[in-house]
């Protein structure tokens, strides 16, 4: 790690020197982030313990230098939590390399543009690729993305690197450890996609996008861990206050294996969103709907597909409540999906710094649960209060306060999955709060 630090400091030290050498007007600039955020975690259903408590510090720093069209930038990120360390004489090692690419502009003066190295994918709303800024790590890709531009389409070509089976090889030597016969197959996982945006006519826009994954790591039942396509649509359409969003994607392919046979497991399962605001004055009314795709429990059962939407890169926090009880859906919902309806009242006041969202959601499942024998959908209800004060530019505090009321299908698997005997029931409300702090300079 310290020879990335060093790198990093080399990097900086050689832009300014060059930036004074060089009489160049491209710009050399130093960039900085911080995210703090102190959580209170109630999330457990039972006021007879003690909320969790723990705070998430998020620190970034950044050096960026455009000559042309040719821009460099590298971004160091340490992430822990509080104590963390264990002692105040500890090092975590937490420092790593967060972004650290190259963009090369209108190459051969033409529309198109490259980017390589380490960097965040983010389109549209999120539903699909997203950098996931809420964590405190966030989310970033190994690759290469290469755009075409033309004046009212553009195209993203992916080829993305999630996990690689094979080491660093410095040298070649006579060794079969390192070339092994007869050869291994390579058990990387990568990701290619291709997306799009046309822009129809003012204030409207339409996304295309289709993303492979490939995970050549063998089940137990020598299948590929995953061979998947998710192909869909954004649509994006605002005319004058009011704004609509359309979103849909069908993922189809194999994962893993099939519980009674030797054969792949079959995916067919798929994402829709409807969102809509408009507004008023200082207010902002939102109505939305979500749907995740699950498993029915008899297909569950039969082993043979997966009707599971899997949103890996997709920043469920956003969407799916602020308390993240359904981010993981294969155990908040035990697999059967989710559907999720919810208002949204924000309130912006002119020429104030001071900010408020309140959202309120009617959580179900997508295939139904059983309960006593009986079909149940009803996962519960959460409301999110948040208070934004923007201090200056850049520099936001954020108060959140959030509560869930369990539906039957909530208590019910949170009573499956007690490990406290019968000491007490979790039928109580949900409640989770935090305070964060952003900066971004």
């Amino acid at each position: 790690m310290k020879s990335l630090i060093y790198a990093f400091l080399m990097i900086a030290v050689s832009s300014l020197a060059f930036s004074q050498t060089e009489k160049v007007a491209d710009d050399f600039k130093i960039k900085a982030e911080l995210q703090m955020r102190s959580e209170l975690d109630g999330r457990d259903f039972s006021n007879k313990t003690y909320p969790l408590s723990f705070t998430s510090l998020r620190t970034r720093i950044g050096v960026e230098k455009k000559i042309s069209n040719i821009l460099l930038f590298v971004q160091l990120q340490d992430a822990r939590l509080f104590g963390e360390a264990a002692n105040t004489a500890g090092n975590l090692k937490a420092t790593d390399l967060h972004q650290g690419y190259g963009l090369f502009s209108n190459m051969f003066d033409s529309p198109l543009s490259l980017q390589m190295g380490r960097f965040e994918v983010n389109y549209n709303t999120g539903r699909i690729i997203s950098s996931s800024q809420w964590g405190y790590t966030a989310r970033s890709f190994d690759g290469a993305k290469l755009n075409l531009k033309l004046d009212k389409f553009s195209v993203d070509f992916l080829a993305l690197t999630n996990t690689n089976s094979v080491g660093y090889l410095g040298q070649a030597i006579p060794d079969t450890s390192q070339y092994p016969f007869p050869s291994v197959p390579e058990k990387g996982y990568n990701v290619w996609g291709a997306w799009s945006k046309i822009d129809l006519f003012e204030g409207s826009a339409l996304d295309l996008f289709a993303i492979y994954e490939s995970n050549r790591a063998n089940t137990t039942k020598k299948n590929p861990a995953l061979a998947r396509w998710t192909a869909g649509l954004n649509y994006g359409l605002k005319a004058g206050d009011f704004n609509l969003w359309l979103e849909g994607a069908y993922q189809f392919g194999t994962a893993g294996d099939q519980s009674k046979t030797n054969d792949p497991k079959d995916v067919a399962a798929f994402l829709a969103a409807i969102s809509a605001s408009y507004k008023l004055s200082d207010f902002v009314f939102g109505l939305n709907f979500d749907v995740l795709s699950g498993t029915s429990l008899r297909d569950q059962a039969a082993g043979k597909v997966t009707n599971n939407y899997d949103g890996s890169y997709m920043g469920k926090h956003t969407f799916f409540g602020y308390m993240d009880y359904f981010s993981n859906q294969a155990k908040g919902t035990k697999g059967l999906g989710v559907n999720d309806a919810y208002l949204r009242l924000e309130y912006k006041p002119k020429e104030s710094n001071f900010s408020a969202q309140l959202d309120g959601h009617y959580f179900m499942t997508n295939k139904a649960y059983k309960i006593n024998a009986e079909d149940n959908n009803n996962l519960g209800m959460e409301f999110d209060l948040l208070l934004k004060y923007q201090m200056m530019k850049g520099v936001t505090f954020e108060l959140g306060n959030c509560l869930f009321m369990q539906g039957d299908v909530t208590k019910d698997l949170y009573d499956i999955n007690r490990t406290d005997g019968d000491k007490y029931n979790r039928e109580d409300i949900g409640h989770w709060s935090y305070l964060m702090l952003r900066m971004a300079l």
